[in-house]
């Protein structure tokens, strides 16, 4: 419980801090639109299916912070189990809706561009929760606590889209250690 309310503090924390205006990403909207590969759930060797699609909204409101929300969804292999606790042999296939904050700390604003950049690097925090839709005989059900931390690329191919590339470690749902994961998609910015 530590652990999350020090990460919640953290990610939040940062996003309140302000080092200075006049930069491009100062009062700039930001949407992502992509898929990603989450590590594999603990002790029972189920993984999350390959494409878990999420959606991200940011805000620039400083020269190197910006901070907003995030949206996923993803379907996993569920395990039912019995009243005996002994794991039936068959699985099913069950929803899963992420969903929390996000700060991104932008290093190309040290450097002092006269131009916007179309090359963007970033370090990235999320902390949100899983909702599982499963019922409550199986072993993923209810809420989790969800975190991440990532190193990010934006290339903007036109003026306002672009594609991005995040690597970094997600904590495994209901376990305490990170695994690595990756997401890939779509930028777009206003």
């Amino acid at each position: 419980m530590k652990k999350i309310v020090l990460l919640s503090l953290l990610t939040l924390g940062l996003s309140s801090i302000s080092f200075g205006q006049g930069s491009y990403l100062n009062n700039r909207l930001s949407f992502k639109l992509g898929v990603s590969k989450t590590p594999e759930l603990a002790n029972w060797r189920s993984k999350f299916m390959s494409n878990n699609f999420w959606f991200e909204s940011n805000y620039g409101h400083s020269k190197f912070l910006e901070s907003g929300i995030y949206l996923g969804y993803t379907n996993f292999s569920n395990i039912d189990i019995t009243e005996n606790n002994q794991i039936i042999t068959s699985s099913n296939i069950s929803n899963a809706f992420f969903y929390g904050v996000n700060t991104n700390f932008h290093i190309m604003p040290l450097f002092n561009f006269a131009n916007e950049p179309r090359f963007d690097v970033y370090i990235s925090g999320k902390t949100g929760f899983v909702s599982y839709i499963a019922p409550k005989s199986y072993i993923l059900n209810g809420t989790s606590f969800d975190a991440g931390v990532f190193g990010g690329i934006n290339y903007y191919i036109f003026r306002r889209l672009g594609v991005y590339a995040e690597y970094g470690y997600y904590i495994i749902p209901r376990a305490n250690f990170f695994d690595p994961g990756f997401k890939l998609g779509i930028t777009l910015k206003y």
